[in-house]
């Protein structure tokens, strides 16, 4: 069987996806399993793999020199603007993301807790820098994986999900438009296909009303314990789920700052269509 993988970066809706994921495979019997880091497959991708039952693999924080070393794959890849990545990483690490076993954001925290926003804003920048060029650096147009914008999930996530799921081979291309689908289950919320036991259907494919109601059950109100999106718990690990949202926290001597280190990246990204964007920013 073709491997199939989600690639992912730090603060790209990695847990919401891999939720989402985790869903799906225990309903269709596929072995999945998550890397935060290299570390997790002694830094050989490929000979861990051969090594291990592994359907369906999340490489949520993904590095592209071991995606290259792969064979036979097919999997989707997010992104996010990296400005809100930054603002998202600086909150996450001043207040929520686990500290267990990771010394270093354990002594980032104590210098966040004693700075400004902007000056923590700054310091983040240096800490994820990681992040930053592992976006930088990776190939956009490798044909076998589907290249998707966070920001557009999170606006449209049944059609944006039902995509990923078609191009995994794990939705079923001949099942109802989504649009009918739709129709037919309004009203009828409590009217779901109640999921298989793990193993009960190994490899079948997923109905996209089982996707409809997977999708459903993992929204941001739900994990954000009520909250709509743009309602912001900065001690939340779902704080606000808002594209856009540096634009409530560059200031611009860190826009210029961000400008000079990471502006082409924004452009190549699609994010800006010039370089001279940060000269517009500051808090609105």
């Amino acid at each position: 069987m073709t491997l199939l993988m989600y690639c992912g970066h730090h603060k790209c809706a990695t847990r919401w996806l891999v939720d989402i994921l985790t869903d799906a495979c225990n309903r269709v019997g596929l072995e999945f399993f998550e890397a935060h880091n290299a570390g997790m497959f002694g830094r050989d991708l490929a000979s861990f793999l051969a090594q291990r039952p592994v359907d369906l693999l999340a490489y949520t924080n993904a590095r592209h020199e071991f995606i290259d070393r792969l064979g036979d794959y097919r999997g989707f890849h997010v992104i996010r603007d990296p400005r809100d990545i930054l603002v998202s990483a600086y909150f996450s690490h001043l207040n929520s993301h686990p500290t267990d076993g990771w010394s270093a954001l354990e002594q980032h925290r104590q210098k966040l807790t004693a700075c400004s926003e902007e000056e923590g804003l700054t310091l983040e920048l240096d800490f994820i820098e990681d992040v930053f060029s592992a976006l930088a650096r990776w190939d956009y147009s490798r044909p076998q994986m589907l290249e998707l914008k966070m920001e557009r999930l999170v606006r449209d996530s049944y059609e944006g999900l039902i995509e990923v799921f078609l191009h995994l081979g794990l939705a079923d291309p001949e099942d109802v438009p989504l649009e009918e689908e739709l129709q037919r289950i309004a009203g009828r919320a409590q009217a779901v296909v109640e999921p298989d036991r793990p193993g009960s259907a190994a490899a079948r494919r997923l109905q996209r009303v089982e996707l409809l109601h997977i999708i459903h059950s993992h929204r941001f109100s739900k994990k954000a314990g009520g909250r709509h999106v743009g309602q912001e718990d900065s001690r939340s690990h779902y704080r606000r789920g808002e594209a856009g949202d540096w634009r409530h926290h560059f200031t611009p001597r860190l826009a210029a700052s961000f400008a000079e280190r990471y502006g082409k990246m924004l452009t190549d990204l699609g994010y800006e269509r010039d370089e001279g964007w940060w000269r517009a920013a500051g808090p609105s």
